[in-house]
């Protein structure tokens, strides 16, 4: 939802502003307006998608390293 404000309130605002007139000119005011924090959104969730990646990633990697851990049995000493 982020990426679509962000990307396309720029192709729908000029149309939509054509069409309603005086109002119209409002309305593409406040969708340029809404494009800057709608941008921010989209980079902050992309952001977020990469942590929550590499999050996953290194616990996957620590879950492993425990079950290594718990597998393994020292040879016996004869």
């Amino acid at each position: 939802m982020a990426r679509w404000a962000a990307g396309d309130k720029a192709m729908i605002s000029p149309s939509a502003a054509a069409r309603a007139g005086d109002a119209g000119r409002g309305f593409a005011v406040v969708a340029h307006e809404v494009g800057a924090p709608a941008g921010q959104i989209a980079k902050a969730t992309a952001e977020i998608g990469e942590n929550v990646g590499m999050i996953h990633s290194r616990t996957r990697n620590a879950v492993e390293t425990v079950r290594d851990v718990l597998a393994w049995r020292p040879l016996s000493v004869l």
